[in-house]
């Protein structure tokens, strides 16, 4: 009996750790505000495809001030970087 109760006490303590894992999985690290400042600037580069002149002036303003911290250059790398416009092309040898 003593050995089917350690068996029993073994399987609930690896349940325990198991749930208490799976809770922090979902956990990115970032901050509620990082989070929505992520999920705007997925929402601004999709809908433009990447295209600077595509997006509105208060979302240019958002991007520049807010995000990218007074760069415009950085901003509008993120939002092509974002949309997906900067992957290269396969095939051609390394750059250097």
């Amino acid at each position: 009996m003593n050995k089917k109760f350690a068996i029993l006490v073994c399987v609930a303590v690896l349940a325990l750790i198991g749930i208490g894992c799976g809770n922090n999985m979902s956990d990115d690290g970032l901050k509620p505000a990082e989070r929505e400042m992520s999920t705007r600037v997925d929402q601004i580069a999709k809908a433009s495809g990447g295209d600077w002149d595509k997006i509105s002036q208060a979302d240019k303003d958002y991007l520049v001030k807010t995000v990218s911290m007074g760069s415009e250059p950085s901003a509008r790398m993120l939002v092509k970087a974002k949309s997906g416009g900067l992957r290269g092309k396969t095939g051609g040898p390394a750059g250097r």
